[in-house]
């Protein structure tokens, strides 16, 4: 498979980092139709861990949108803060695909029971010095809503389902996100494939870090900057106490500790960090960050 291919593969199944089950493990119940929810809100620093290993964090929010680094942080991408609008910009080793969007007036947010939008996307895949393009019309539908327990807790759930399907009929991708507005963001992701590719992945939320949304993107962007200056000098075998004020409100102070427990060079002459990085009265994380392109990126998470 030359590399043109393999980035075509990339792009048809990028959120498929690893096969899933079947059918839906533990269902949800239907419930009354809930309240609008809000546009979500994302911050540096928000990390989201599921229940095949899989991370997902903020590192920036710069004017061309959302940056995420996702899986062991190999993974970049950009999208909007409406994350069922598909992707602006993703790369993986295999390589880098961007695609231009255009949605349908009104927005799906604020979401509510039986909205639905349509994205018009156009799809390129850069490889080889040419560039494919592949155009792609997504329909959004908002749903029941649904009480789940996950990992991560009781969730109340807006059921959100996006759909494409080639002009043929025989090539088609469905992805269901259980949105929660008391966290502003999914817990459940189903994605579906049928055609050549097939997927059928359920991914559950395990845990969850969110930056204090009283901090604004500006606090949000300046605690971050802390964090990653920490993890380039802090020595190992030493901690430090990370402190936030609120751009808007100096009284309101957000506190992180950060221990530094190893640092090691990997196989792939890679610098990781092993630490422990506890949120005031919060849960402590063991997380180990990676520094991969001049950033320190969050590649392993676990709760002790």
């Amino acid at each position: 498979m030359n590399r043109t291919a393999r980035i075509a593969t990339t792009a048809t199944l990028m959120v498929s980092l690893l096969a899933g089950c079947s059918t839906i493990r533990n269902p949800g119940e239907t419930i009354a139709h809930l309240p609008a929810a809000p546009t979500p809100i994302a911050l540096p620093g928000d990390h989201y861990w599921f229940d095949d290993g899989h991370i997902e964090r903020v590192q920036r929010i710069p004017a061309d949108g959302v940056h995420w680094r996702m899986g062991n942080g190999e993974v970049k991408q950009v999208t909007d803060v409406d994350y069922t609008i598909p992707p602006y910009e993703w790369e993986t080793p295999e390589g880098l695909a961007r695609q231009t969007v255009a949605s349908s007036a009104p927005s799906l947010w604020p979401v509510a029971a039986e909205k639905s939008v349509r994205h018009q996307a156009q799809l390129a895949i850069n490889g080889n010095g040419t560039t494919s393009n592949y155009p792609q019309t997504w329909r959004c539908d908002v749903g029941d809503s649904e009480r789940l327990s996950l990992p991560a807790g009781p969730f109340d759930t807006h059921v959100i389902t996006c759909e494409r399907r080639s002009d043929s009929g025989y090539h088609g991708h469905t992805q269901t996100w259980y949105h929660a507005p008391d966290l502003g963001h999914w817990v459940r992701k189903l994605d579906r494939t049928q055609g050549t590719w097939r997927i059928n992945k359920q991914r559950d939320l395990v845990s969850y870090r969110q930056v204090p949304r009283w901090l604004g993107l500006l606090g949000a962007s300046k605690h971050e900057a802390q964090l990653q200056q920490s993890l380039e000098t802090l020595p190992t075998g030493a901690a430090a106490d990370l402190t936030t004020p609120s751009p808007t409100d100096p009284s309101r102070i957000f506190k992180t500790r950060l221990s530094v427990e190893r640092t090691y060079v990997t196989q792939r002459k890679t610098i990781c960090r092993d630490t422990q990085l506890q949120d005031a009265e919060e849960m402590t994380y063991a997380a180990t960050f990676c520094r991969l392109e001049n950033e320190w990126v969050l590649s392993r998470l676990q709760t002790p």
